[in-house]
């Protein structure tokens, strides 16, 4: 063979082998990367915010980690999303609530996951249709599958309503003919057309079926039969994945919100879908219920809907609808898994030792808190004995598991720091995060006003990190623990201490800090994982599965177990024995003056039947001859309680002042664990709620002295809906949701604050107990012109109207008539109410120079508060108030009373802010003193008998020194004095009894005045 054969034959040989080096490499690089199982996820409506929690899960890598490969197709005109997944050619969709009706009608679907809580699906009508049977004989704009499904059908049909009996007119999907007064009323999406109807400037109300107690689901997550049995596998990690992708969308909606216009599609503005973004996270209740949860109460109350509305077989139900129903185990081990547990004897586990009620070591080295139970629950389905590991602080919690000295922590924040140590299941377990102060600060809306302020948090936990991210700049001081964060509130040394509300509340109910309360939310919800050492996957698995076979139904009934626990201190019964001898003095008081109105009431009425006998000969009409005797007889009741309320209020105030007083000045010097603190802090919360009991006395008193200046109405309502003592109320009633819709152009109203919010609150927590158990409570504001019509029961003129709404069982026809009468009530007295609640709201509305009405039916109760427009269209906000230093610098106050403990009360609690303080028994007393002696202010007392009064003695005063600066400190006193002393030039009233702070505050405003 020549020397170019051999050549050749070589080449012949080579050419081929390099060509199977060179697939085999690639076959062995394109073995590396995992293969994605590929489906389809088609969602029943346009891109939109509505389905950010699928995006999020597919860009942040949650699908491909569960080995999947997803397409999301949007809602094309003409498909039946429901057909597409049951023919396979979705694997997966989204539905509305006409899922629950095709299932109950044999269809075979697979209900995964549920997002939304409620339907935003509402009809959105013109202001004067007020309920659904309004609707009567108008157009509205809605498809009959909208108007005769469930959700609106169920709605008509408790108000008495059929879609028969309005004028249906085709959807054109925009808000034109609405604007144009060409329809009534048209089907909307909460989340979508308001945002229109808003910057358009177009007055509206909303009738939303979950306002009216009616269930619903939306938002869900479904699958055909077929394909959760042949894979189900798959579809738990899909589902798991969307799950953790809606977790993600509601932490980080504005990135959502830029995802979308980026990939996605820019049908809608920044600006309509951040609005969107609000209202869907709105619906999905995500602070209290977990993301994706399926409640099968809830799915029982939308089967007897269906069924009440005719719409399916009184024998359907909903048993097959749910993937791994509540009532199927759906804890199956892989022959992996089986093997692990069978080998290991033991895992070892670490817990936060100082984090109740979640968890903590007590003194015994025992596990103590909700995380003693959840292990329980987690050593029972493994079968395997859980050993803890004991732990002094977080941090050597966190690094014990990442040096493998414990197999898994039992609750833990998911972040990329601990993310390179530590494998993380999905969250078990959310709940927001709050702010902690000092009582004497206000609500915190948003932490961002009070980023100057000093803030704790316990060192190592996860949300540090995201409180820099937010808001840079913001001063963080890392503590031991919970408690050691709250007590340096206490003293002063932070601001502020941030964390979880359960824990927060635990700590100062436990340890006694009655000066520390919850003032604020932070815009960020905890999520609780089990993190397991980060080379142990297959006991993370096993931890995934077990977690999910607890379900989140019991693990939440773990949750408010103990956070309803509440904890019983030693009670000094000697002291509250003194307690009850002093209020049962005031109510034989109260009794005595009751009964000696009673018989000045009998010569009123003979007085007033002759009156209201002339009036009947002078009025024709019998309708006004009537109304005008049920405001006479109104006005009779408002005046006998307004005589004795300020007969006995100065004397009851003087006395209380004692009771709250006193314990000011005693408290700072008892040391923490003093058995004494207890007693003294029950004694001073007495003494204020019954000061409030007399407040509410003096309320009803017409005339009694109150600042007005022009405030913002809707922002009133806001501050009080988003106060801690709503969202105590609300926390009571955890079936109730409370809705506000503000809809008023002009907000403006020259008032009391004080008296405003006292009638909310009033108004809120009588719907709440009238409801009882479920329903809605709503809070609406709008504008309203009362024409010069002699039928109108309210003055003509322009009103803001406040409305509160419930969905209770209404008030009947009897109690109508009595319900704002002082003391009549139907609640047990002294335990629930008063009796004083809705008799403060008549009064307030007087002084106010406007009007409450109410109406009430079967279907519940409305009030309605109208309130004049002020001529000043810029109204503000009583929310922020300057944090001043309230100690003095040894300026000289003179005390003017004529009751020797007040003026001891008061010198003590002056010198101990570091005044110069001196007291004089009478107005001629002061009058020499001043004369004789330089003094900075004078606190005077109104009523001090047989002498000058206040207003004298300050008048005398002023021919003295005419720059002489004075407060009024006073239990009650004619208004006119009170105004008039004001109008001398004294700064301020400061109403007994008055707490340490208070009366510092009014001094230092005074004095720097």
């Amino acid at each position: 063979m020549s020397r170019h054969s051999v050549r050749h034959f070589f080449y012949l040989l080579f050419i081929p082998f390099l060509f199977s080096l060179f697939f085999y490499s690639q076959n062995q690089s394109f073995a590396a990367e995992p293969v994605l199982k590929e489906v389809t996820l088609r969602l029943n409506w346009k891109h939109q915010f509505e389905f950010a929690g699928y995006y999020a899960a597919k860009e942040q890598g949650y699908y491909k980690d569960a080995g999947l490969s997803v397409i999301i197709r949007e809602f094309e005109h003409g498909t039946d999303v429901l057909e597409e997944v049951l023919s396979g050619k979705a694997q997966f969709g989204t539905f509305y609530s006409e899922l629950f009706l095709a299932s109950m009608k044999g269809k075979p679907v697979s209900m995964l996951a549920n997002f939304l809580k409620y339907s935003p699906e509402v009809l959105v009508a013109h202001p004067d249709i007020r309920l659904p049977g309004d609707l009567k004989g108008k157009r509205v704009m809605g498809g009959g599958h909208e108007l005769h499904g469930a959700n609106l059908g169920a709605m008509f049909k408790k108000f008495g309503i059929s879609p028969e009996e309005f004028t249906t007119v085709p959807h054109t999907f925009t808000i034109d003919a609405f604007s144009a007064g060409e329809v009534d009323a048209m089907t909307i999406f909460l989340s979508n057309e308001i945002y229109h109807l808003n910057k358009n400037n177009i007055e509206y109300n909303i009738l939303s079926p979950f306002s009216f107690g009616i269930p619903s689901y939306d938002g869900n997550l479904c699958t055909s039969s077929a394909f959760a049995s042949s894979d189900p596998d798959v579809v738990r990690k899909f589902r798991d994945a969307s799950i953790r992708g809606w977790q993600y969308a509601v932490e980080h909606s504005d990135e959502l919100v830029d995802l979308i216009l980026a990939k996605y599609s820019q049908q809608k503005s920044r600006e309509a879908l951040q609005f969107e973004a609000v209202e869907i996270k709105k619906a999905m209740l995500h602070k209290t219920i977990p993301i994706g949860s399926v409640s099968k109460q809830q799915l029982q109350s939308i089967v007897t809907i269906y069924k009440e509305l005719g719409l399916v077989a009184e024998s359907a139900n909903l048993d097959n609808l749910i993937f791994e129903s509540f009532d199927k185990p759906i804890l199956r081990f892989s022959s992996e898994e089986e093997k692990y547990i069978s080998e290991r004897k033991t895992l070892r586990f670490c817990v936060d030792p100082n984090w109740m009620p979640f968890e903590a070591i007590d003194k015994n080295g025992k596990l103590i808190g909700m995380s003693a139970d959840y292990v329980l629950m987690l050593e029972e389905r493994i079968g395997v004995p859980l050993e803890l590991v004991p732990t002094k602080t977080w941090n050597e919690t966190i690094a014990f598991a990442s040096t493998k000295q414990c197999d898994f922590i039992t609750m833990a924040m998911e972040t990329e720091e601990r993310k390179k140590s530590l494998l993380f299941t999905r969250p078990y377990l959310n709940f927001s995060e709050v702010i902690a102060t000092r009582a004497d600060v206000r609500f915190i809306e948003d932490i961002a006003t009070v980023l100057d302020q000093k803030h704790g948090v316990v060192e190592g936990y996860a949300h540090k990190k995201f409180l820099e991210k937010k808001y840079p700049g913001i001063t963080i001081n890392e503590v031991a623990d919970v408690k050691d964060g709250l007590q340096q509130v206490q003293d002063g040394k932070l601001f502020s201490f941030i964390g979880s509300a359960a824990a927060i509340a635990y700590i100062i109910e436990r340890e006694a800090l009655a000066e520390l309360r919850i003032s604020g939310e932070i815009d960020h919800v905890a999520h609780m994982s089990i993190a397991v050492r980060d080379d142990d996957p297959v006991l993370l698995a096993i931890l995934e599965k077990v977690i999910s076979d607890i379900g989140d139904e019991k693990i939440m009934a773990v949750y408010r177990k103990w956070v309803e626990v509440k904890y019983i201190q030693h009670i000094d019964y000697s002291l509250l024995w003194k307690i009850l001898a002093v209020v049962i003095a005031l109510f034989s008081i109260v009794l005595y003056r009751n009964w000696k109105l009673a018989q000045f009431n009998i010569q009123i009425r003979d007085v007033n039947k002759a009156l209201q006998k002339e009036i009947a000969e002078r009025i024709v009409a019998e309708e006004k001859r009537c109304e005008l005797e049920k405001q006479l007889f109104q006005a009779q009741k408002m005046e006998s309680i307004g005589l004795m309320a300020s007969g006995v209020a100065h004397d009851l105030n003087n006395i209380l002042s004692g009771i709250v007083g006193y314990p000011d000045l005693l408290l700072p010097g008892l040391s923490e664990d003093s058995e004494l603190r207890l007693p003294i802090v029950a004694i001073q919360e007495s003494g204020q709620r019954a000061a409030a009991v007399v407040a509410d006395l003096l309320t009803v008193a017409r005339g009694a002295a109150s600042i007005f200046d022009v405030y913002d109405i809707d922002t009133l309502i806001d501050e009080h809906i988003h106060s801690p003592e709503c969202k105590k109320l609300m926390s009571l009633h955890q079936g109730i949701q409370c809705q506000v819709q503000f809809a008023a152009r002009h907000t403006a109203v020259s008032c009391s604050p004080v008296h405003v919010r006292k009638c909310l609150m009033n108004l809120i927590i009588n719907a709440a107990e009238a409801i009882n158990n479920k329903g809605t409570i709503i809070v609406t504001t709008c504008n309203e012109s009362i024409p010069d019509d002699d039928k109108n029961k309210i003055k003509t003129g322009e009103y803001v109207v406040v409305a509160v709404q419930d969905t209770g069982p209404g008030i009947s026809a009897t109690d109508l008539g009595h319900i704002f009468e002082p003391f009549y009530t139907k609640k047990a007295m002294g335990r629930s109410g008063s009796g004083l609640g809705l008799a403060v709201v008549w009064n307030t509305m007087e002084d106010h120079s406007g009007q409450v009405l109410v109406d009430s039916d079967h279907n519940g109760t409305c009030f309605r508060l109208y309130f004049p427009v002020s001529e000043k269209k810029s109204g503000r906000s009583v929310k922020d108030e300057k944090v001043i230093n309230l100690n003095g610098n040894g300026e000289r106050i003179l005390v003017v009373d004529d009751e020797k403990q007040l003026c001891d009360i008061a010198t003590q609690m002056l010198q101990s802010k570091g005044y110069m303080a001196d007291s004089v028994s009478s107005g001629e007393s002061a009058i020499e003193f001043v004369a004789e002696n330089q003094v900075d202010l004078l606190m005077l007392d109104m009523i001090m008998e047989p002498g000058m009064n206040g207003r004298q003695t300050y008048e005398q005063v002023l021919k003295l020194f005419p720059d002489q600066k004075a407060i009024v400190a006073s239990g009650f006193s004619e208004s006119s004095d009170v105004k008039a002393t004001l109008q001398l030039g004294a700064a301020m009233l400061i109403k007994k009894p008055y707490t340490m702070d208070q009366l510092a505050r009014a001094v230092k405003d005074a004095l720097s005045g």
